[in-house]
């Protein structure tokens, strides 16, 4: 009985080696696998290590003896617990893997559901990233069983990219339109502010003759920038010297037969005539 015991705990130890990776392997310490915490009185263990000592195999022996077991009880436990926490290893996914491989390591770290890809959307980005697109991805994602932070950190980061670079380009943009804003200052010297609200009536004046309602012309006139942009100004105001020279004296709709500017007009009630293009 005790040559049968002996020779059942040098298998059990065998078995240990193996899968601990060898003697003071810390990735696969069989000895801290589980609750075998009492194995940590190595300093006891020379004393009562005998059965270790008779093993054929040394090497196991002396794997044993270095973990601090006492016994079989201890090392079977230690065992029982490893064979539970390699049950639940995921092995490291590797280029030469088949269909079936990826799959079954897509079915351990696939989320629940696709809404575990929380994004978060940069300030000023909800109207400008693809949604689509975003959407495809983490369809693909969930699929293939992408664990959520793997696809979550970079697609936050390809966003946040995308929104420093439209911030970038905004920036640029502006100062194009600053300095050509001060040039047209420059140009239009004293008559600016008035030129600038001739602009915004001619403006004005576009979007009503085509029957469009006040709130779509202002969202129109905003859009294309008739109050910032140098170049939107000074096209409202040519627009609004037309517009000027084709409106009766006394007020009233324009009438506009032909070209404005051939309308007679001696009378208007606001002179455009010192709108400069």
């Amino acid at each position: 009985k005790m040559q049968h015991e002996k020779m059942t705990l040098e298998k059990i130890c065998e078995l240990g080696l193996v899968f601990s990776g060898g003697e003071g392997d810390a990735g696969g310490d069989a000895g801290n696998a589980g609750d075998a915490g009492n194995a940590g009185n190595a300093g006891n263990a020379g004393a009562e290590a005998g059965p270790f000592d008779s093993f054929e195999n040394k090497e196991v022996g002396d794997w044993a003896k270095g973990k601090g077991f006492k016994g079989i009880e201890e090392v079977t436990t230690s065992y029982k617990n490893l064979e539970a926490k390699i049950g639940t290893k995921i092995d490291p996914p590797s280029d030469d893997w088949g269909d079936e491989q990826w799959k079954g390591f897509g079915e351990k770290t696939r989320p629940k559901s696709k809404e575990a890809y929380l994004l978060t959307i940069p300030e000023g980005m909800e109207d400008k990233i693809d949604k689509e697109l975003i959407e495809s991805i983490k369809d693909n994602a969930f699929k293939m069983g992408v664990p959520a932070k793997f696809l979550i950190e970079p697609l936050n980061a390809f966003l946040q990219k995308q929104a420093d670079n439209n911030k970038a380009v905004e920036a640029k943009a502006n100062e194009f339109i600053e300095a050509d804003n001060k040039q047209l200052k420059e140009d239009w010297g004293e008559k600016y502010d008035e030129k600038s609200e001739f602009s915004k009536r001619g403006w004005e004046a576009v979007g009503k003759n085509v029957g469009t309602e006040e709130k779509a012309l202002q969202e129109f006139l905003k859009a294309i920038g008739y109050d910032t942009h140098p170049i939107m100004k000074k096209i409202g105001a040519y627009i609004g010297k037309l517009h000027a020279d084709a409106t009766p004296a006394g007020g009233g709709d324009p009438v506009v037969k032909g070209d404005p500017l051939n309308v007679d007009n001696d009378e208007t009630i606001i002179d455009y005539s010192t709108v400069q293009n």
